[in-house]
């Protein structure tokens, strides 16, 4: 068993977070050969596969993802990805030992829940019945994999309302609410952000840049006292305060930094508490970490996306991929691992010589600083005043 996470293949070009996917695929061809030809071999992409969130459409970010939406993001992806889904291909057609690939669904790959993406995804890859969409998780024996991102409740989906209807009866995506902030506003900014999307440790990356910290911070803002109320009534998938707007801008820029623990503590729980699974998988954090007691696993996959360590100066270094290793008898894990790979270099311009590159562009686009000083305040105070009515409702309780 083969789990991968977080790869995020976008649109191909520098703003995809992983152009390099034909690497992706002789590594999975790797496991039709040798010691693996004649073993039965499974793999599961467990969620963020394909950036969707991160793809446009039409050139915008709508946040109403009907089916003519999601296909029109799919399709952009498989074109970028032809050798990815042609590996796929390869793998499933293997004939010594049988093999099977899932696609899990995450919060930057929604989409795959239509069956009109599914169906796609599938034809692109030959249209073999053995590659399933299971969901948001998939049990296999005494293992369970599953993308992480249903205990955060900033990009949990209801699984039973995983749709709603527009105005005109159109079907699309019942969103969590970040993912409807994160496409309104931080999404149209990433053609000047992707790359710093990617470099870690984000408190680092605002030391030297605080003007990107500047930059969201009024965009969001802005659409919470403008924007966000423009056709807001009877749109379904809008619902959020300015606490949660403001929550959502820490985890989106800090999402490798922010606390994350809860969310790891609460699936060590469920694992050790399980009569169903003794290895759980996850993914989501792009943090990696292991925990294990007895005959229970928990596996937190890092990430198969291009990320980066910021060096001294403002330069960057390329951070190792992981993925995860598990092997079965009669259903059982017997023994797993969590492997580092390095990626293929990209080619030249898709990595800066320095994060500072960008600071003038957005310097240019900032309020003057009295107008961001004036609304520092209003936030301040918006925020007071809904702690004090969610501290009212409490004691309603």
């Amino acid at each position: 068993m083969l789990v991968f996470s977080d790869i995020e293949m976008g649109a191909g070009g520098p703003l995809d977070d992983f152009p390099q996917s034909d690497f992706l695929g002789e590594l999975l061809l790797g496991y039709n050969e040798g010691a693996f030809a004649e073993l039965p071999v499974e793999v599961v992409f467990n969620g963020d596969t394909f950036d969707f969130l991160k793809v446009s459409y039409r050139e915008g970010y709508p946040r109403h993802i009907t089916p003519e939406v999601a296909l029109g993001k799919a399709a952009r992806v498989a074109a970028a990805h032809p050798g990815f889904f042609n590996a796929v291909r390869r793998f499933v057609e293997h004939e010594k030992a049988p093999r099977r690939v899932h696609f899990i669904v995450g919060n930057h790959d929604p989409e795959i829940v239509f069956p009109e993406v599914q169906d796609l995804l599938r034809a692109m890859a030959g249209g073999s019945p053995r590659i399933t969409f299971p969901g948001f998780s998939t049990t296999i024996g005494r293992l369970r994999v599953e993308h992480g991102n249903q205990l955060d409740p900033l990009f949990a989906f209801d699984p039973d309302d995983l749709f709603v209807v527009g105005a005109g009866g159109e079907r699309m995506l019942n969103l969590p609410w970040a993912s409807v902030a994160l496409l309104d506003v931080a999404i149209p900014l990433h053609p000047i952000l992707h790359f710093h999307d990617r470099v870690v440790p984000k408190d680092r990356v605002l030391d030297l840049l605080p003007e990107i910290k500047e930059l969201l911070l009024e965009r969001y803002w802005q659409y919470w006292t403008r924007d966000y109320w423009k056709g807001s009534r009877g749109d379904p998938v809008k619902k959020v305060t300015w606490s949660m707007l403001k929550e959502i801008f820490g985890r989106y820029f800090f999402s490798h930094d922010a606390d994350v623990s809860p969310i790891g503590d609460a699936y060590i729980k469920r694992v050790s508490a399980s009569d169903e699974f003794d290895t759980l998988v996850v993914g989501h954090t792009h943090r990696p970490a292991m925990w294990s007691l007895a005959n229970k696993r928990l596996f937190v996959l890092g990430c198969f996306r291009n990320e980066y360590n910021l060096e001294e100066g403002g330069t960057v270094r390329p951070l190792p991929k992981t993925f995860c290793e598990i092997y079965l008898r009669e259903g059982r894990p017997i023994r797993s691992l969590m492997i580092e790979v390095e990626g293929p270099p990209l080619p030249e311009g898709f990595v800066p010589a320095n994060v500072m590159g960008v600071k003038d562009e957005i310097a240019a686009l900032l309020a003057p600083a009295s107008v961001r000083e004036k609304e520092h305040q209003a936030q301040q105070a918006q925020e007071k005043k809904e702690q004090k009515e969610e501290k009212k409702q409490q004691k309603q309780q």
